[in-house]
């Protein structure tokens, strides 16, 4: 009975510890491989701590200088500035688990270009692991069927060809 009861709890709570690769899944299929360009300017930053990647960033007014770079109210390492209509090449999904939070998505893409950035960063798609809004239209796993970008953040690159 004990043995039962142990492997019942572990197989509940596994649910809110593991994450799941989905780039290869029909849920990720509307931007896995798929060629994206930033709506604005944006930045390549880190917030620092153990196992945080850089991320891509636009940020709040709040944390703008009047020459659009940012200033000393937001705590972040900038990497690099990156230029609206800049490409980036979205390399990984995954379904996210973070405890009590919760699940939420990650999404990692390689940009095209940038100097300075020679690794994936992430797009902002996880409320628990962003500086400022996401930029997926849901980033809750349990309410969404596809993974979609806000159009205000990024486009598809074929989207903006003349």
């Amino acid at each position: 009975m004990r043995f039962a009861i142990v492997i019942t709890v572990a197989s509940v709570t596994s649910c809110a510890v593991v994450s799941h690769d989905v780039t290869n899944d029909p849920v990720a299929a509307r931007i896995t491989g798929k060629c994206f360009m930033l709506v604005e300017d944006a930045y390549v930053v880190n917030t620092g701590g153990i196992g945080v990647r850089d991320t891509l960033y636009v940020p709040a007014k709040r944390c703008r200088a009047a020459d659009g770079t940012l200033n000393g109210f937001c705590v972040a390492s900038v990497k690099a500035r990156v230029q609206r209509g800049t490409k980036l090449t979205i390399t990984q999904v995954s379904n996210h688990a973070d405890g009590e939070n919760g699940r939420c998505w990650r999404t990692f893409a390689r940009l095209d270009g940038t100097t300075g950035v020679d690794h994936d960063v992430e797009v902002p798609s996880c409320l628990f692991h962003s500086l400022g809004a996401v930029w997926v239209t849901s980033w809750n796993p349990s309410d969404t069927s596809s993974i979609e970008f806000k159009p205000s953040r990024l486009t598809a690159c074929e989207a903006s060809a003349p």
